[in-house]
């Protein structure tokens, strides 16, 4: 029940443009449910599983690729790097294409990127600013 109820918000939130919750609420930085995302190992699943549900939903592609991008974070073995880049792959198809997820998302971004998000986007076909010189 709990699981439908989060899906269902995710969806509603989230579905027509790009939500970043790490600027309020429970999920912002230091914050109870980016502590307990953050300590448990979970918060490359919690950003994966919205991006999921947002890519069959057939949402907007950069919401859904802002999800992978945050996945990617996250992302601490090669396999979860794939997975993200496979979601960012359709988010690229469901934005239009790469070149109009590039540019709608790289500066939702910006230019702090970590390694495996950088591994991310490359697999994806995609690169913003900060990835081109990594």
């Amino acid at each position: 029940m709990l699981v439908l109820l989060v899906s269902s918000l995710v969806f509603g939130l989230g579905c027509g443009s790009p939500l970043d919750l790490n600027d309020s609420g429970p999920f912002r930085s230091g914050a109870a449910a980016d502590g307990l995302l953050s300590a448990t190992g979970l918060a490359f699943e919690a950003h994966a599983a919205v991006g999921w549900i947002l890519s069959e939903g057939g949402c907007d592609g950069t919401a859904i690729g802002l999800q992978w991008v945050k996945a990617a974070w996250h992302a601490q073995t090669p396999e979860q790097e794939t997975l993200a880049a496979d979601g960012l792959e359709r988010a690229a198809r469901l934005a239009g294409g790469s070149e109009r997820l590039q540019a709608d998302l790289c500066p939702l971004v910006g230019t702090n990127l970590n390694p495996s998000q950088v591994r991310a986007l490359r697999a994806a076909g995609l690169t913003c600013e900060a990835a081109a010189y990594r």
